[in-house]
């Protein structure tokens, strides 16, 4: 499952989505509980010219039985 997140400069995730909608409750489940995991992470911001700016990455989430 893979989650598209926007980083401020501060290195907070701002905003979560999932890269593909879910077709079942489960993947929609799934889906749900991936973003709301990416939303608690902190990243080292993308630095230009050596100062902190906003920027995006992608998060693989690999579920398990």
């Amino acid at each position: 499952m893979d989650v598209r997140v926007r980083i401020d400069a501060q290195g907070r995730v701002v905003s979560a989505s999932p890269l593909t909608k879910g077709h079942s409750g489960l993947e929609t489940y799934l889906a749900a509980r991936a973003v709301t995991a990416a939303k608690q992470w902190h990243f080292e911001p993308a630095r230009e010219d050596g100062k902190p700016v906003v920027g995006t990455e992608i998060i693989h989430f690999n579920f398990e039985k």
